[in-house]
């Protein structure tokens, strides 16, 4: 055994037998591959040495730092056995991998040299750091990184933060080489009010960005249209300290376990979603390529093949506070894509069995005109810019139900191969239909779905809100 104060220990297979002579005599492990010969550098205030049963131990305490090629990692203690290549790290655990392109936090790691695989601890923590400015932040109860494929998993409460996206689960999967995160387990992910959920959400990253979420299995959306703006630059900077206990590391205000509570809760309120229900066709009503038997104030327009109308291409949003609440759509689908720039959602494609309801808002009182269009179709398309709904498309057997509210009666219910409903300032401006287009105007209001939910829009009814 040997011991020495504030040393610098070079454990390399090839290395230390003359680095630890009282070692020189044990026999070494199976021969090195040239990657596990990499030199595997500890420095600490002490470090002690000894054998047992054949392994070789080292045991570091102090300001424990620890190179091995790209990754450095600091802790308060490690345990190193040799013969296994694995090290045991506790206290204020840092793993840093430059080359990729993350840091994990951690009260208790264990390190696999050969593999490059880390098993994480005790409030373990994961940034990953190609943008430092807009780092993504991982928590849950246990993870393990594998460096060498760039992959990592983190189970059991699993959080997930990017500027004000989170999404949470029971399980996310990392693929650095295709810049993705999958996450399992009655995952939900929203940006403010608006919110996403499903059985399986995957995020796409371009530089460890969020630019695209993609819900598979019982998709749901609830999305909030606003006006007005005001800008807000808040980046989360990555920290340098330890997690686990006694970690020296900050959550952002908003981020930490009371708000993910919070924001879990609110969740709930859309989980019951939208129920794909079939309308049945219209029966002896007017049918054909053109429909003009429309209310003179109802917005909507039953035109032929080839009618004319805005193409619903959209510029890039501003990064902008959002502004009071004018609109609400409601979507359900076998599968939800939104689309971000600059992380704000300009896009979102619903499809399979798909269904949708949007419900203007006062904007002085926020709450429910009363007013409504629900859609159903084969895919759904919602055209956002600046946080407001600018259109919705629908495409395939698409079916609209226009209400115009409880100050008047009845509704306008039209059939076509696309339907779209176009917005200003988030009030519904006009709604067309197109190819084989029919439709009708019925004196009673029509309800897509009776006696499912109570208030807050959960089921889907051509009033403002569910009866």
């Amino acid at each position: 055994m040997y011991s020495a104060k504030r040393a610098c220990v070079v454990l390399s297979t090839l290395l230390l037998p003359f680095i630890v002579p009282s070692w020189s005599e044990a026999p070494l492990a199976e021969e090195p591959s040239p990657a596990d010969a990499e030199k595997y550098i500890i420095e600490a205030d002490l470090t002690e040495g000894y054998e047992l049963e054949g392994e070789q131990i080292l045991v570091a305490t102090g300001h424990v730092k620890i190179t091995h090629g790209s990754t450095t990692i600091t802790c308060n203690k490690v345990t190193s056995f040799e013969k296994e290549r694995m090290a045991l790290l506790e206290g204020n655990v840092v793993v840093d991998d430059v080359d990729g392109g993350y840091r994990l936090l951690a009260g208790y790691v264990e390190y696999y040299r050969k593999e490059r695989h880390s098993i994480a601890s005790k409030e373990p923590v994961l940034y990953l750091t190609k943008r430092e400015d807009k780092p993504i932040r991982v928590e849950s109860i246990f993870m393990e990184m594998f460096s060498k494929e760039e992959r990592g998993i983190a189970s059991g409460n699993v959080w997930i933060y990017q500027e004000d996206i989170t999404a949470q689960g029971d399980q996310c999967v990392y693929l650095g080489k295709e810049d993705k995160i999958i996450l399992t387990g009655d995952p939900v992910a929203w940006q403010k009010d608006n919110k996403l959920g499903g059985e399986v959400i995957t995020l796409y990253l371009v530089d460890d960005v969020v630019e695209k979420l993609l819900v598979e299995g019982d998709s749901r959306l609830i999305f909030f249209s606003h006006k007005g703006s005001e800008k807000d630059e808040s980046p989360e900077k990555v920290p340098e300290g330890g997690g686990g206990e006694g970690s020296e590391h900050e959550v952002a205000e908003g981020e930490g376990e009371e708000a993910g509570e919070e924001s879990a809760e609110d969740v709930d309120s859309f989980v019951p979603a939208l129920g794909y229900r079939e309308i049945a066709p219209l029966a002896d009503d007017h049918g054909g390529e053109e429909y003009d038997n429309i209310e003179e104030e109802s917005p909507l327009d039953v035109v032929g093949e080839e009618g004319e109308s805005e193409d619903g291409e959209l510029e890039g949003g501003v990064d902008d506070e959002e502004g009071p609440i004018s609109g609400r759509v409601e979507t359900y689908g076998e599968t939800t894509t939104a689309f971000l720039v600059d992380e704000k959602v300009e896009r979102v494609l619903i499809e399979g069995q798909a269904q949708g309801i949007y419900y203007p808002y006062d904007e002085l009182t926020e709450e429910e005109t009363g007013e409504s269009v629900f859609v159903q179709g084969k895919l759904i398309d919602v055209a956002i810019e600046d946080d407001a709904i600018k259109s919705i498309r629908v495409l395939g057997d698409a079916v609209g139900i226009y209400d115009p509210g409880p100050t008047e009666q009845g509704s306008t219910k039209a059939y076509g191969r696309t339907i779209v409903v176009y917005m200003e300032e988030s009030d519904i401006d006009r709604i067309i239909v197109r190819g084989d287009a029919q439709g009708t105007y019925l004196e009673e209001k029509v309800g897509v779905e009776e006696g499912e939910s109570e208030g807050g829009g959960t089921g889907i009814t051509s009033g403002g809100s569910s009866q």
